[in-house]
């Protein structure tokens, strides 16, 4: 017994440095997304001053801020775990790892096949690097459980050890963060709360039943999303801007869809890339193209195949 508790243990870091793979890949896909639309003219313009691209990469950046959030929130309670033996933080963490694996995993195979999508045909090229952004994400999913393996386990984790009560609690104390941020925004997550524990609550009475197992995939997509937007009001809290436009983009798909199948919330249109609200900038400036973005444009302008010739190396470039 003792060895599968060490076991277990294991499985959760294991799962938490996943969703730190998960939302660290999309942050990078995202950066050569953003930059391939500077340097790629189309129509006699910039691909990055189409609405719609932008609208995309906007999007795009929503979802990687989710997921970074998300990943960001397992790692801080693994750490009060390890430095202080927090046991809060021990009941949180048995269900926010399953999640933080699990939504982060398919928000990343989502915005990969998006990243290999806006290079056009490039993207498609095995040379350029770019198909290797889907081929890294593609294994989060499975890798430490899949979707359906985790979502049973956050089935267990409700109705054995009461894992919802404390993700439940954050969702509550997110309500009043968000009420002077916007109205709406604490509007929607009371809501969310309000079933997700209605849900739980018939969950454990019909442990078992077999609509109960049919829907696990369900809840264990609404629970990650809701926690995401809690996580993000947090950070609006702290008078992050970025954050606060996150939060409410996300919160507008809570309330909307809450996420699609493939685990990505509707479109939140282009403000989240323009001015100082755009993710992925440092202190407000844009950083140079990566040089594959760059490299791959430059070859998609002139019409020939040189755009196949970037260096395969620029794949495992940090950026």
């Amino acid at each position: 017994m003792p060895g599968l508790v060490r076991a277990m243990t294991l499985v959760v870091v294991t799962r938490v440095h996943n969703a730190a793979a998960a939302a660290g890949g999309m942050r990078r896909g995202l950066a050569y997304a953003r930059a391939y639309a500077d340097v790629r003219h189309v129509a006699g313009g910039a691909l990055a001053s189409s609405p719609l691209h932008r609208a995309t990469l906007g999007t795009l950046a929503v979802d990687a801020a989710g997921a970074f959030a998300l990943a960001g929130h397992a790692f801080a309670l693994l750490g009060r775990i390890e430095v202080g033996a927090d046991p809060a933080a021990a009941a949180e963490l048995r269900i926010v790892a399953p999640l933080a694996k699990l939504a982060t995993g398919r928000l990343a195979v989502g915005s990969a096949s998006e990243y290999v999508e806006s290079f056009g045909g490039a993207g498609y090229v095995e040379d350029t690097g770019v198909p290797r952004l889907l081929r890294d994400a593609q294994v989060l999913p499975i890798w430490e459980g899949t979707t359906n393996v985790l979502a049973l386990d956050v089935l267990r984790a409700l109705t054995r050890e009461d894992a919802g009560a404390p993700l439940l609690s954050r969702l509550a104390a997110a309500v009043d963060l968000a009420r002077p941020l916007s109205p709406a925004l604490a509007d929607t997550l009371a809501t969310a709360a309000a079933q997700l524990g209605d849900t739980i609550t018939a969950v454990t009475a019909e442990l078992g039943a077999a609509a109960v197992l049919a829907g696990a995939r369900g809840l264990a997509l609404r629970l990650p999303y809701a926690l995401t937007a809690a996580l993000l009001v947090e950070h609006a809290a702290w008078g992050d801007e970025q954050a606060e436009l996150a939060a409410r983009l996300w919160g507008a798909a809570v309330a909307a869809a809450r996420g699609d199948r493939r685990g990505r919330p509707p479109p939140p249109g282009p403000a989240l890339l323009n001015g100082r609200h755009g993710l992925g900038r440092a202190g407000g400036q844009r950083r140079g193209p990566p040089a594959t973005a760059a490299r791959i444009a430059a070859g998609s302008s002139a019409g020939t195949n040189s755009s196949h010739q970037v260096a395969p190396a620029a794949a495992s470039s940090p950026r």
